[in-house]
């Protein structure tokens, strides 16, 4: 059985996270002035405009009305210090694509989507879709999270909320220290929160630690869209309507909280048939994509490749399938923390990647306390098909400040 799951790379072109300094009393988010965070340049690329729509070529940059000029950009592959999700200190590693030629006017830090592969992360390939706005002046910045890049090796803690926020303040302040020793300032430039898919969590765990225990980000607005904000949810949806189109995600998240959480699992109690017996060689090898992992399970149906007992009241679940579930609550976007800056939500309502009750959950939960939050739905669209309407939502809501 194989069916095709579309790619949703491209339509990341607008996904950005901006920073201008942070500085926090909470050990895990330590202030920007207490280390160093670049290591090292590692590779450069340099790219024109043609070179990076061809790159591109599946999506028509022409449906965005937006001219891009002809400005030579650098793609420099960095490392730099950080932690694991246990605190550990970790060199991890991402991309900074800026304008060569003319001067940075903002900062975009770009939370990509899921990936499975370690080629697919940014600084393997030496590429991400984001090169395209750097031509109009903005500097992005590009973290391959913990798990991809240098630290493939490790397994990513997918969806886990403080390690996905450290990872990208961290790679931020590599950044700003590594362009300011190319004589590229950014310590003073404007900040937007974005982010869709992963990315879209992404964008709300940086939200809620940014306005925890961050004095100097002032972020001006965050849009995120298709995110799986509230894990549990989306277990209870799956297990309700059995329409999982995209089932590597399931196990994905189980590995990756067992990881971080220190969780210690069975998974003779979690996983089932083919997936029981191959889940290290397919997500932990880091060598296959989602596509093809989905393909592996064979099966979109939670019944095939999932322990039994999930199908039981979850007062019933065996203690490892318990554990994973409380790490899920542990780690939901929606409870715990009331947005400060503006936060606008995006979702499909045919969205079987990302059940619409993730953003629905969050849009119900912070405006019941009084946040300045609102909810775009898509009618009818899927998750691939509203992150091309979500790219357009962004870039409007951003050229419009």
């Amino acid at each position: 059985m194989k069916k095709k799951i579309f790619t949703i790379k491209y339509l990341y072109l607008f996904l950005f996270i901006c920073f201008i300094g942070c500085s926090s009393d909470d050990e895990n988010v330590i202030s920007a002035t207490d280390v160093n965070y670049f290591v090292k340049k590692v590779d450069s690329v340099v790219y024109n405009v043609d070179e990076i729509k061809q790159k591109i070529s599946d999506f028509n940059t022409a449906e965005l009305g937006v001219q891009f000029p002809n400005n030579l950009v650098a793609v420099d592959m960095i490392t730099y210090n950080t932690k694991l999700p246990d605190n550990s200190p970790i060199t991890a590693s991402g991309i900074v694509i800026y304008p060569k030629d003319i001067q940075i006017k903002g900062v975009i830090v770009g939370m990509h989507y899921t990936i499975t592969a370690d080629i697919q992360s940014p600084s393997t390939s030496m590429f991400d879709v984001l090169s395209l706005i750097s031509t109009l002046g903005y500097a992005v910045i590009v973290p391959d999270y913990i798990g991809f890049g240098i630290t493939k090796d490790i397994i990513h803690p997918y969806l886990h909320v403080e390690n996905t926020a450290r990872v990208s303040i961290d790679m931020f302040r590599a950044s700003r220290e590594y362009l300011k020793s190319i004589n590229k300032n950014i310590d003073k430039d404007s900040v937007y929160v974005v982010g869709y898919s992963q990315g879209g969590a992404a964008a709300a765990a940086i939200q809620k630690v940014v306005e925890r225990d961050c004095k100097d980000i002032i972020i001006k607005k965050v849009i995120s869209g298709g995110g799986p904000l509230d894990i549990n949810a989306t277990f209870e949806h799956f297990l309700e309507n059995d329409d999982l189109e995209y089932p590597c995600s399931i196990p994905f998240i189980c590995l990756g909280l067992d990881y971080a959480e220190k969780l210690n699992i069975n998974y003779s109690n979690v996983f089932s048939g083919a997936l029981l017996e191959n889940y290290k060689k397919w997500f932990i090898s880091k060598l296959y994509k989602p596509d093809e992992i989905n393909d592996f399970i064979g099966s979109f149906h939670l019944v095939d490749f999932m322990h039994p007992d999930i199908f039981k009241d979850v007062n019933q679940w065996n203690e490892d399938l318990k554990k994973i579930y409380n790490a899920a609550k542990n780690n939901s976007l929606i409870e715990g923390w009331t947005p400060k800056a503006e936060l606008i939500l995006v979702h499909g309502t045919n969205d079987h990647y990302v059940p619409m009750v993730n953003s629905q959950n969050a849009y119900n939960s912070f405006k019941a306390k009084g946040a300045n939050v609102s909810l775009i739905l898509v009618d009818g669209k899927s998750h691939v098909e509203t992150a091309s309407t979500f790219s357009t939502i962004v870039l409007s809501r951003i050229l419009q400040n």
